[in-house]
């Protein structure tokens, strides 16, 4: 498709207004968490540079203007991206594009105002664990005191939601110009203003029409693509982020993603310094994966699907790698014999007692099988690398690696926990779906919890935490449990200022309220599952239990006939509330 074919009718996916959501989120007034001291490997973090800080006081028409983009650029930008940089593409890349984009100046006007209502109603605190927490805290700080406020002219809580309506009003005029001109529309600068209006909304409520929104997105992007020869690395950024929300906000509002195919294949791809890795601090590869769960989902559900079936899907043979045996030997190191047991006959009975297709348990099996034997291989740069052929179609780049590593040795300990924390949330979501009425409080359930708290304790940077945090949630019935899910959403939201984070939290007590925690079980540590780390802090090994030891252990447990015989709701726990809280939106558990 050229830029000379006849337009493809786009409008703006995000409306003027949005509705409001009345519900008091929980209280972050008298809550503070102390951290001492900063870990020795944010030392190799650097901050913005002065050039970088005077671009972002510069951009804007007017001096209103170029405050907001410049408390965007300084307390903004570096918590949207798990480990910050000075090439942080939320500040780089978006800085030089507003220069010349009245949309984005006003979307990014939006935004910030937003963040400052939010933390001034609320009184948020930044933890300040990580270095670029620290230094976004220290610019709120500057950019909010008293001088600077008086001279702005907002004084009054109303006065800051007026003038986030006025610019967010602002924003999608100017954005449904350019979408209605067939070369504007193809700017860079219409997809950062797209990126940022959706941040906004998680910013604000946390919920809005993503899936509307989305299609509209995915609509530009296939334009973009066909009249992309040669990839940018801006243009791959912008993929990954509306591909990286949309895929993690399907998953839990039972609905297909908008954006596969080559946008996946892109996504998944580690090339480049700004691939998921450092975008949001899970493996990219782990991601393509995790992004087969919406479909999984509603095959569960006998709902149509439009997503072709994965072509490496296929009924599991009777012989399976150790990661899969429900029985694995003591002695893996050294046992050279095929394992040769199989998997547990499905359950007799799916969601509301239908028989779940065939379709769904071989999709099942497949995935499970790539969850349980996945493990993280640090990648290095391919971006020399051809990205489409002739039919556009976009391709892996090649296995053979250059010298340039993807992932900062300083960050790796933090991906592999964040990857680790995806991967078992993945696992349980799959493990919730096989088996819609077990009883949260099960072995079964809870080894998986166990895993993955460990993993969520470890995490420094969490900035894209949240939807282990959320699956995890939903399946937890110790107190102690609780306790670090509610305190590690509560301090998302205080580093970032986003309510997303507070409105799926406020699911979470909901159903927690339902289901009252179980005391006097014996509190989870790090130490108990293994974490190995090397004198620079690197992980060098991480000897949890086998994959599969949470089926092995408890195996003949679950096929016994003596499961505990407490009623718990089908499915997801989180599916009830969502249902009667959000009408025809979605969360946004990202």
């Amino acid at each position: 498709m050229g830029p000379q074919q006849t337009p493809v009718p786009i409008q703006c996916p995000w409306p003027a207004q949005a509705p409001k959501q009345n519900d008091n989120a929980p209280d972050e007034q008298n809550e503070e968490t102390c951290y001492d001291e900063v870990s020795p490997r944010m030392s190799t973090c650097q901050p913005p540079s002065l050039s970088q800080q005077l671009l972002a006081r510069s951009v804007g028409r007017t001096p209103r203007l170029r405050y907001l983009i410049s408390y965007y650029a300084e307390v903004i930008a570096p918590m949207i991206v798990a480990f910050d940089s000075p090439t942080n593409p939320f500040r780089t890349y978006v800085l030089r594009l507003a220069q010349q984009s009245t949309s984005l100046q006003e979307a990014i006007a939006t935004l910030a105002s937003c963040n400052l209502r939010q933390r001034r109603e609320r009184g948020m605190r930044a933890t300040e664990r990580t270095l670029p927490g620290r230094m976004s805290s220290l610019a709120h700080q500057a950019l909010t005191d008293g001088a600077l406020q008086d001279r702005a002219g907002i004084r009054m809580p109303e006065e800051y939601a007026q003038e986030e309506q006025y610019h967010r009003g602002m924003a999608v005029s100017a954005l449904n110009r350019e979408l209605a001109d067939p070369h504007q529309r193809l700017s860079d600068s219409v997809l950062a203003t797209l990126l940022i209006l959706c941040l906004f909304h998680g910013c604000d409520t946390g919920v809005a029409q993503f899936k509307t929104q989305f299609a509209g997105v995915t609509k530009l992007l296939a334009i973009r693509l066909c009249n992309s020869p040669c990839m940018s690395d801006e243009l791959k950024w912008f993929v990954r982020m509306f591909t990286w929300i949309d895929t993690m906000t399907a998953t839990t509002n039972d609905r297909e993603v908008q954006l596969r195919g080559a946008c996946l294949d892109i996504t998944a791809a580690s090339d480049g310094e700004w691939g998921l890795e450092n975008l949001a601090g899970c493996d990219a590869g782990l991601f393509r994966i995790v992004a087969q769960l919406g479909r999984l989902n509603l095959l569960s559900q006998n709902q149509e699907v439009r997503t072709s079936t994965p072509p490496d899907i296929h009924m599991p043979s009777t012989t399976l790698p150790p990661s899969m045996a429900f029985f694995p030997s003591n002695n893996l190191a050294t046992s050279s014999g095929p394992f040769t047991f199989s998997l547990p006959p499905p359950p007799p009975g799916g969601r509301n007692g239908a028989q779940l297709p065939p379709a769904f348990w071989a999709e099942w099996y497949s995935l499970r099988q790539k969850l349980e034997s996945w493990r993280f291989v640090p990648h290095r740069s391919q971006s020399d690398s051809p990205l489409f052929t002739t039919s556009h179609a976009y391709i892996s780049p090649p296995s053979s690696p250059t010298d340039q590593p993807v992932v900062a040795t300083h960050n790796l300990k933090d991906i592999i926990h964040i990857s680790e924390s995806f991967r078992h949330a993945a696992i349980l979501y799959s493990e919730r779906l096989a088996y819609p009425d077990l009883p949260s409080d099960h072995p079964r359930i809870q080894n998986i919890v166990q895993h993955i708290m460990s993993h969520i304790m470890t995490v420094q940077s969490d900035a894209y935490l949240l939807w282990p945090l959320f699956i995890t949630g939903s399946e937890c019935v110790r107190a102690d449990h609780r306790a670090i899910i509610r305190q590690r959403c509560k301090d998302l939201s205080r580093d970032s200022g986003f309510f997303n984070n507070l409105s799926c939290l406020q699911l979470l007590e909901k159903i927690w309220a339902e289901n009252p925690a179980a005391d006097g079980l014996p509190a989870v540590s790090s130490l108990d599952f293994g974490l190995q780390a090397t004198a620079n802090g690197t992980v060098s090994e991480v000897t949890f239990l086998p994959p599969g030891s949470w089926a092995s252990s408890q195996h003949e447990a679950f096929m016994s006939p003596t499961l505990p015989s407490v009623s718990r709701k089908q499915g997801f726990r989180w599916h009830e509330a969502m249902q009667t809280k959000r009408a025809e939106d979605e969360y946004m558990t990202v």
